[in-house]
């Protein structure tokens, strides 16, 4: 009778795992929020606070693109000095 019982557990155990995984398939299929900003995605389902959020981070990207270009601008003039006749 104990192995009827067991085998009954793991039929039933199936079962919830089995709708365990239709639960997860089904929670994938939700619109998630991405947490980068991308150009041109829709704003009307973010909040004010995570609007302020990306602007926050796209400043900090603005400044880390402007960065980049400075530091490119000092390594082209060094070596446009180099190579200067």
């Amino acid at each position: 009778m104990l192995a009827g019982q067991a085998a009954k557990d793991n039929i039933a155990g199936s079962d919830v795992v089995a709708a365990r995984k239709e639960t997860e398939m089904f929670d994938d299929e939700q619109p998630k929020k991405p947490v980068a900003h991308e150009v041109g995605m829709r704003l009307d389902t973010l909040s004010v606070e995570e609007l302020a959020d990306r602007i926050v981070l796209l400043e900090g990207e603005i400044a880390r693109l402007k960065a980049a270009i400075e530091a490119k601008g000092k390594t082209r003039s060094e070596a446009e000095s180099i190579f200067k006749i």
